[in-house]
Protein backbone atom coordinates (compact mmCIF):
# COMPACT_ATOMS: atom_id res chain seq x y z
CA UNK A 1 0.00 0.00 0.00
CA UNK A 2 2.68 2.45 0.82
CA UNK A 3 4.08 1.50 -2.26
CA UNK A 4 1.26 2.04 -4.46
CA UNK A 5 1.23 5.59 -2.60
CA UNK A 6 4.68 6.29 -3.31
CA UNK A 7 4.23 4.99 -6.84
CA UNK A 8 1.00 7.69 -7.42
CA UNK A 9 3.25 10.89 -6.06
CA UNK A 10 5.58 9.93 -8.03
CA UNK A 11 3.04 10.04 -11.01
CA UNK A 12 1.63 13.30 -9.82
CA UNK A 13 4.84 15.12 -9.80
CA UNK A 14 5.91 13.51 -13.71
CA UNK A 15 2.46 15.16 -14.74
CA UNK A 16 3.37 18.86 -13.19
CA UNK A 17 6.91 18.43 -14.91
CA UNK A 18 5.34 17.41 -18.06
CA UNK A 19 2.28 19.95 -17.88
CA UNK A 20 2.85 23.37 -19.90
CA UNK A 21 4.27 26.02 -17.61
CA UNK A 22 1.96 28.13 -17.96
CA UNK A 23 -1.42 26.37 -17.42
CA UNK A 24 -3.08 24.54 -14.58
CA UNK A 25 -1.38 21.14 -13.79
CA UNK A 26 -4.66 19.45 -12.90
CA UNK A 27 -6.87 20.42 -15.79
CA UNK A 28 -4.22 22.42 -17.95
CA UNK A 29 -6.34 25.20 -17.93
CA UNK A 30 -4.63 28.37 -19.03
CA UNK A 31 -5.96 30.55 -16.13
CA UNK A 32 -4.31 29.38 -13.10
CA UNK A 33 -3.82 31.65 -9.77
CA UNK A 34 -0.79 33.51 -10.00
CA UNK A 35 1.02 33.90 -6.32
CA UNK A 36 1.12 29.94 -5.88
CA UNK A 37 4.42 27.89 -6.01
CA UNK A 38 2.13 25.28 -7.87
CA UNK A 39 0.22 26.33 -10.28
CA UNK A 40 -3.73 25.09 -10.45
CA UNK A 41 -6.85 26.85 -11.23
CA UNK A 42 -9.24 28.25 -8.94
CA UNK A 43 -11.63 25.56 -9.03
CA UNK A 44 -8.61 23.04 -8.56
CA UNK A 45 -7.31 24.67 -5.99
CA UNK A 46 -10.68 24.70 -4.25
CA UNK A 47 -10.77 20.82 -4.50
CA UNK A 48 -7.66 20.08 -3.14
CA UNK A 49 -7.89 22.39 -0.69
CA UNK A 50 -11.32 20.87 0.89
CA UNK A 51 -11.20 18.44 3.93
CA UNK A 52 -14.62 17.32 4.76
CA UNK A 53 -15.67 17.62 8.32
CA UNK A 54 -17.08 14.93 10.46
CA UNK A 55 -20.64 15.70 11.33
CA UNK A 56 -20.47 14.98 14.94
CA UNK A 57 -17.85 18.03 14.84
CA UNK A 58 -20.45 20.00 13.31
CA UNK A 59 -23.29 19.25 15.86
CA UNK A 60 -20.81 19.81 18.86
CA UNK A 61 -19.78 23.23 17.75
CA UNK A 62 -23.01 24.09 17.09
CA UNK A 63 -24.40 23.12 20.37
CA UNK A 64 -21.73 25.16 21.68
CA UNK A 65 -22.22 27.99 20.09
CA UNK A 66 -25.50 27.47 21.08
CA UNK A 67 -24.62 27.29 24.98
CA UNK A 68 -22.49 30.52 24.55
CA UNK A 69 -25.31 32.29 22.94
CA UNK A 70 -28.02 30.73 25.39
CA UNK A 71 -24.96 31.60 28.44
CA UNK A 72 -24.72 35.53 27.04
CA UNK A 73 -28.41 36.07 27.80
CA UNK A 74 -29.02 33.96 30.75
CA UNK A 75 -26.14 34.94 32.74
CA UNK A 76 -26.57 39.19 32.73
CA UNK A 77 -29.92 38.12 33.93
CA UNK A 78 -29.28 36.37 36.53
CA UNK A 79 -26.65 38.47 38.00
CA UNK A 80 -28.98 41.53 37.76
CA UNK A 81 -31.51 39.34 39.86
CA UNK A 82 -28.86 38.36 42.35
CA UNK A 83 -27.69 41.95 42.78
CA UNK A 84 -31.55 43.39 43.12
CA UNK A 85 -31.83 41.44 45.66
CA UNK A 86 -29.09 42.44 47.67
CA UNK A 87 -29.63 46.11 47.35
CA UNK A 88 -33.21 45.19 48.77
CA UNK A 89 -31.44 43.70 51.84
CA UNK A 90 -29.44 46.56 52.02
CA UNK A 91 -33.00 49.04 51.46
CA UNK A 92 -35.14 47.04 54.54
CA UNK A 93 -32.25 47.30 56.79
CA UNK A 94 -32.99 51.09 56.38
CA UNK A 95 -36.98 50.54 56.40
CA UNK A 96 -37.27 51.46 53.06
CA UNK A 97 -39.64 48.40 52.47
CA UNK A 98 -41.63 49.95 49.22
CA UNK A 99 -38.00 50.00 46.99
CA UNK A 100 -36.97 47.20 48.32
CA UNK A 101 -40.59 45.52 47.78
CA UNK A 102 -40.53 46.66 44.05
CA UNK A 103 -37.36 44.69 43.57
CA UNK A 104 -37.86 42.02 45.13
CA UNK A 105 -41.37 41.27 43.75
CA UNK A 106 -39.80 40.03 39.95
CA UNK A 107 -37.46 37.66 41.79
CA UNK A 108 -39.98 36.59 44.19
CA UNK A 109 -42.14 35.48 41.16
CA UNK A 110 -39.05 33.55 38.96
CA UNK A 111 -37.68 31.86 42.48
CA UNK A 112 -40.97 30.94 44.11
CA UNK A 113 -39.84 28.06 46.35
CA UNK A 114 -36.61 29.82 47.58
CA UNK A 115 -37.18 30.45 50.99
CA UNK A 116 -34.34 33.04 51.57
CA UNK A 117 -36.54 35.07 49.00
CA UNK A 118 -40.23 34.37 50.34
CA UNK A 119 -39.29 35.31 53.64
CA UNK A 120 -37.68 39.08 52.38
CA UNK A 121 -40.43 39.09 50.34
CA UNK A 122 -43.08 38.42 52.84
CA UNK A 123 -41.12 41.22 55.43
CA UNK A 124 -41.30 43.65 52.52
CA UNK A 125 -44.75 42.81 51.78
CA UNK A 126 -45.17 43.40 55.98
CA UNK A 127 -43.66 46.08 56.74
CA UNK A 128 -45.00 48.58 53.82
CA UNK A 129 -48.29 47.71 54.84
CA UNK A 130 -49.56 45.34 52.25
CA UNK A 131 -50.98 43.29 55.28
CA UNK A 132 -53.44 40.58 53.27
CA UNK A 133 -50.67 40.26 50.91
CA UNK A 134 -48.48 39.56 53.52
CA UNK A 135 -50.88 37.61 55.73
CA UNK A 136 -50.90 35.31 52.61
CA UNK A 137 -47.46 34.65 52.24
CA UNK A 138 -47.56 33.70 56.19
CA UNK A 139 -49.68 30.97 55.67
CA UNK A 140 -48.05 29.73 52.48
CA UNK A 141 -44.78 29.49 55.18
CA UNK A 142 -46.62 27.56 57.73
CA UNK A 143 -47.10 24.56 55.16
CA UNK A 144 -43.24 24.60 54.85
CA UNK A 145 -40.70 22.29 56.15
CA UNK A 146 -37.83 24.18 57.32
CA UNK A 147 -34.32 22.76 57.76
CA UNK A 148 -32.85 25.73 58.08
CA UNK A 149 -33.34 27.81 61.86
CA UNK A 150 -32.43 31.29 60.74
CA UNK A 151 -35.25 30.98 58.61
CA UNK A 152 -37.63 29.27 60.89
CA UNK A 153 -36.71 32.09 63.59
CA UNK A 154 -37.30 35.03 60.92
CA UNK A 155 -40.46 33.44 59.61
CA UNK A 156 -42.16 33.41 62.94
CA UNK A 157 -40.72 36.15 64.06
CA UNK A 158 -43.12 37.33 60.72
CA UNK A 159 -46.45 35.56 61.42
CA UNK A 160 -45.71 37.27 65.34
CA UNK A 161 -45.06 40.81 63.82
CA UNK A 162 -48.58 40.26 61.67
CA UNK A 163 -50.77 39.19 64.98
CA UNK A 164 -50.40 42.19 66.13
CA UNK A 165 -53.07 43.28 63.22
CA UNK A 166 -55.38 40.01 62.74
CA UNK A 167 -59.24 39.66 64.99
CA UNK A 168 -58.52 36.02 65.50
CA UNK A 169 -61.20 33.56 64.10
CA UNK A 170 -63.80 32.93 67.05
CA UNK A 171 -64.28 36.82 67.28
CA UNK A 172 -64.61 37.01 63.36
CA UNK A 173 -67.37 34.23 63.40
CA UNK A 174 -68.83 36.79 66.28
CA UNK A 175 -69.08 39.71 64.96
CA UNK A 176 -70.16 38.37 61.29
CA UNK A 177 -73.28 37.58 62.93
CA UNK A 178 -74.51 40.94 63.28
CA UNK A 179 -74.55 43.81 60.70
CA UNK A 180 -72.34 46.58 61.63
CA UNK A 181 -75.37 48.94 61.59
CA UNK A 182 -77.71 46.69 64.09
CA UNK A 183 -77.08 48.72 67.51
CA UNK A 184 -76.38 44.79 68.38
CA UNK A 185 -73.22 44.98 66.91
CA UNK A 186 -71.50 47.62 69.30
CA UNK A 187 -72.59 46.19 71.96
CA UNK A 188 -71.02 42.52 71.05
CA UNK A 189 -67.86 44.35 69.82
CA UNK A 190 -67.81 46.21 73.57
CA UNK A 191 -68.86 42.65 75.60
CA UNK A 192 -65.98 41.01 73.78
CA UNK A 193 -63.10 43.93 74.91
CA UNK A 194 -65.05 43.82 78.37
CA UNK A 195 -63.73 39.65 78.87
CA UNK A 196 -60.22 40.93 76.63
CA UNK A 197 -59.27 44.77 76.96
CA UNK A 198 -55.89 44.36 75.10
CA UNK A 199 -56.97 41.91 72.38
CA UNK A 200 -55.65 44.10 69.69
CA UNK A 201 -57.70 42.51 66.94
CA UNK A 202 -60.73 43.72 68.96
CA UNK A 203 -59.45 47.34 69.54
CA UNK A 204 -58.64 48.16 65.66
CA UNK A 205 -62.23 46.67 64.57
CA UNK A 206 -63.37 49.47 67.74
CA UNK A 207 -61.29 52.12 66.66
CA UNK A 208 -62.74 51.36 63.01
CA UNK A 209 -66.03 51.74 64.17
CA UNK A 210 -65.24 54.87 65.77
CA UNK A 211 -63.82 56.11 62.48
CA UNK A 212 -67.35 55.15 60.98
CA UNK A 213 -69.68 57.45 63.49
CA UNK A 214 -66.66 60.32 63.41
CA UNK A 215 -66.21 59.71 66.94
CA UNK A 216 -62.78 61.16 66.35
CA UNK A 217 -61.65 61.55 69.45
CA UNK A 218 -62.58 58.03 70.49
CA UNK A 219 -60.71 56.72 67.35
CA UNK A 220 -57.50 58.78 68.88
CA UNK A 221 -57.85 57.27 72.16
CA UNK A 222 -58.22 53.23 70.73
CA UNK A 223 -55.15 54.50 68.54
CA UNK A 224 -53.05 55.21 71.65
CA UNK A 225 -54.32 52.41 73.54
CA UNK A 226 -52.74 49.91 71.06
CA UNK A 227 -50.03 51.90 70.54
CA UNK A 228 -49.43 51.11 74.58
CA UNK A 229 -49.70 47.33 74.56
CA UNK A 230 -47.71 47.71 71.12
CA UNK A 231 -45.53 51.18 70.80
CA UNK A 232 -44.54 49.47 67.20
CA UNK A 233 -47.97 49.28 65.98
CA UNK A 234 -48.44 50.72 62.54
CA UNK A 235 -51.80 50.84 62.20
CA UNK A 236 -52.58 52.40 65.38
CA UNK A 237 -49.70 55.12 64.75
CA UNK A 238 -52.00 55.58 61.12
CA UNK A 239 -54.88 55.72 63.93
CA UNK A 240 -53.78 58.51 65.85
CA UNK A 241 -52.08 60.07 63.21
CA UNK A 242 -55.47 60.50 61.19
CA UNK A 243 -57.33 61.44 64.37
CA UNK A 244 -55.48 64.33 64.59
CA UNK A 245 -55.62 65.67 60.94
CA UNK A 246 -59.71 65.00 61.23
CA UNK A 247 -60.03 67.28 64.53
CA UNK A 248 -57.91 69.62 62.44
CA UNK A 249 -54.82 69.42 65.31
CA UNK A 250 -52.55 70.20 62.32
CA UNK A 251 -49.65 71.03 64.18
CA UNK A 252 -49.69 67.73 66.18
CA UNK A 253 -50.55 65.46 63.07
CA UNK A 254 -48.00 67.21 61.05
CA UNK A 255 -44.92 66.10 64.00
CA UNK A 256 -46.27 62.74 64.38
CA UNK A 257 -46.36 62.48 60.47
CA UNK A 258 -42.89 63.20 60.61
CA UNK A 259 -42.41 60.81 63.27
CA UNK A 260 -43.36 58.16 61.57
CA UNK A 261 -41.48 59.07 58.45
CA UNK A 262 -38.34 59.41 60.47
CA UNK A 263 -38.54 55.25 60.88
CA UNK A 264 -40.22 54.40 57.99
CA UNK A 265 -38.90 57.04 55.32
CA UNK A 266 -41.33 55.51 52.25
CA UNK A 267 -44.54 55.01 54.68
CA UNK A 268 -47.07 56.14 51.99
CA UNK A 269 -49.83 57.04 54.28
CA UNK A 270 -47.90 59.11 56.25
CA UNK A 271 -46.12 61.13 53.32
CA UNK A 272 -49.93 61.58 51.89
CA UNK A 273 -50.97 62.94 54.88
CA UNK A 274 -48.07 65.14 55.15
CA UNK A 275 -49.19 66.91 51.60
CA UNK A 276 -52.70 66.84 53.01
CA UNK A 277 -51.45 68.77 56.16
CA UNK A 278 -49.41 71.44 54.37
CA UNK A 279 -52.25 71.96 52.22
CA UNK A 280 -54.64 72.32 54.75
CA UNK A 281 -52.26 74.85 57.12
CA UNK A 282 -52.40 76.71 53.67
CA UNK A 283 -56.22 76.87 53.58
CA UNK A 284 -59.17 77.07 55.91
CA UNK A 285 -60.85 73.63 55.00
CA UNK A 286 -59.04 70.81 55.01
CA UNK A 287 -60.46 68.27 56.48
CA UNK A 288 -60.59 65.27 54.72
CA UNK A 289 -59.30 61.72 54.95
CA UNK A 290 -60.04 57.95 55.52
CA UNK A 291 -58.07 54.91 57.22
Amino acid sequence: MEYEQEEGMEAFHDQEMQAPTNCCISCHSPSYEDGYSTKLCTECRKKLSQYPIDKKVKIGALLVLAIFIFSLTLLPARMKLGLNYAQALKMMETHHYKSALNLLEPIAQKYSKELEVEIAYTEALLYSSHLPEADSMIQKLSKVSFSDNGLLKKAQQLSDELNHYRLDDEHVTLLDNVEESDPKYIKLLDSCLAKASNNEGLLLTRARYALSQDNYQEYETLGKRLLAIYPHHMLAQKIVLNSYFLQLKYKEAAAYAALILKDSPEDEFAMTMQQKIHAALNSTDGKSSTL
